[in-house]
């Protein structure tokens, strides 16, 4: 048998709500540490509402030892919000929410999840500023966008562990000067829209992890480009990157030129274009359909199978 732990303490009338929420949460954490209740879970809907302030509210996990905080009913910002999520996990498995102008941020060293059922509306974007940090998309259409939302890149690793695990084709903003990567967990494939760089220097890393997924662009010719990108651990035969030619071919030779493939600097005459994209790897999906040719002077009807070699 053991007590049950008395969160509550007086506190001082005249501080801010900031300071009481932050001494009564820190108490409550220590205490849940020491009775060795860290793991939270909430099976109802959590909806936060800091009604537009330019201050980011705190969500923490106290326990060191390995605090997992789920969110099984689902979780909401409401318009303005800013919110960091704060040490250790946090795993989303109901529905994701966030308003316009909300950010949920993940802080140094934090793990965010979103996965099991539920869908997602983003109208904003998952801050990624966390050195240490990562996002694990582990379900289709875990990050789907609406109005302005985006896929920002910064300082944390995003993971994809699902097919679509971005919905609505979200563009992607990447800093190269900064310490984030793209990553795939699996043979998944994916579907973004424009392909821009605001870092300053260095390149922002997209690692393969020697996968046959399929990553698919929109035509980024008429983005900005700061840096470049390191592709890294892609399969030759199966890996896949591409962008749609659009009206300004998917991308400028000077785009393609800061490219490194599997270590290699690209230039233009290592890319392939081919039923509507630019590759910039040397693996090009093959069609799955056979195609019949009619071959009317002989009078033959042959079926043939497209390969690109």
């Amino acid at each position: 048998d053991r007590g049950v732990p008395i969160f509550g303490k007086n506190l001082d009338g005249n501080s801010s709500d900031k300071k009481s929420n932050n001494e009564i949460l820190t108490r409550i954490g220590s205490i849940m540490a020491k009775h060795g209740l860290g793991a939270v879970t909430y099976n109802v809907p959590v909806s936060f509402d800091t009604h537009s302030s330019a201050n980011y509210g705190q969500m923490n996990n106290y326990n060191y030892a390995g605090t997992t905080t789920l969110f099984n009913g689902g979780l909401s910002l409401a318009n303005g919000t800013k919110l960091n999520a704060y040490r250790k996990t946090f795993e989303v498995n109901g529905d994701l929410s966030l308003g316009a102008s909300s950010i949920l941020r993940i802080n140094d060293n934090t793990v965010l999840k979103i996965g099991g059922s539920g869908t997602s509306s983003i109208a904003s974007w998952i801050g990624t500023s966390g050195t240490g940090g990562k996002l694990y998309l582990n379900r289709t259409g875990a990050y789907t966008v609406t109005g302005s939302g985006y896929l920002r890149l910064e300082k944390s690793e995003v993971h994809f562990g699902a097919d679509n695990a971005v919905g609505a084709t979200p563009d992607v903003w990447t800093y190269g000067n900064l310490t984030g990567k793209l990553v795939s967990d699996g043979d998944y494939d994916q579907d973004f829209g424009n392909l821009r760089n605001y870092g300053t220097s260095g390149a922002t890393v997209f690692d393969l992890n020697n996968s046959s997924s399929i990553w698919t662009f929109e035509d980024s010719s008429g983005m900005t480009w700061n840096a470049g990108y390191d592709i890294v651990n892609a399969d030759t035969n199966n890996t896949v990157i591409r962008f749609a030619l659009g009206s300004g071919g998917g991308l400028t030779a000077t785009q393609i030129g800061q490219i490194t493939l599997n270590g290699t600097v690209l230039t233009p005459a290592d890319t392939t274009t081919d039923g509507g994209y630019l590759y910039v790897t040397q693996a090009i999906p093959e069609p799955a359909t056979l195609g019949l040719i009619g071959f009317v002077s002989a009078g033959l009807l042959a079926a043939r199978r497209f390969f690109v070699i």
